[in-house]
């Protein structure tokens, strides 16, 4: 059990930053993405750009990224846009043995997208314009949950909606 040196809270085993204050809990001499650092052992066959993301994640304050704004912006998008998300969507969830989030969330997305065609019959706005939206709204949900979903599976060991 280890504690952070700034502000004295219980820090959690597999943690790199204290989730009270988001200073380094790992040893002063690593750095928060060093790959070699003991707490990314379990990090390590994903190779240094997951360890990477994951450290971010964790500098963030974790899955709801309450210091998100304390980043840089260039590791504020890193965080929160996943490319091949925005590309692959579900698939990519599939790949990264996420297959039932995935699955889940593109079924929510699709019964969202039916709950705005018919309030858009209703309201008379045309199939042009929802088709235009859905097709730049739905890859982006993808992209903005995929970095955290894969954070979640991988550090925290959750891995599903069902």
């Amino acid at each position: 059990m280890s504690f952070c040196q700034q502000c004295g809270t219980e820090a959690a085993v597999a943690t790199l930053f204290c989730a009270s204050c988001g200073a380094n809990v790992t040893a002063p001499d690593v750095k928060a993405h060093d790959p070699n650092a003991p707490l990314f052992a379990a990090y390590a066959d994903l190779g240094p750009k997951w360890v990477h993301n994951f450290a971010l994640m964790e500098q963030a304050g974790g899955v709801r990224l309450p210091r998100l704004g304390a980043l840089p912006i260039g590791d504020r998008v890193r965080v929160l846009f996943n490319i091949w998300a925005l590309i692959f969507g579900p698939v990519y969830y599939a790949a990264k043995g996420m297959w039932r989030k995935g699955l889940a969330l593109f079924l929510v997305i699709l019964a969202g997208l039916v709950l705005v065609e018919l309030a858009a019959e209703i309201f008379g706005i045309s199939d042009k314009k929802i088709y235009v939206i859905s097709n730049i709204v739905v890859p982006l949900i993808f992209a903005m949950r995929a970095n955290i979903d894969y954070y979640k599976k991988m550090v925290l060991g959750e891995n599903g909606w069902w």
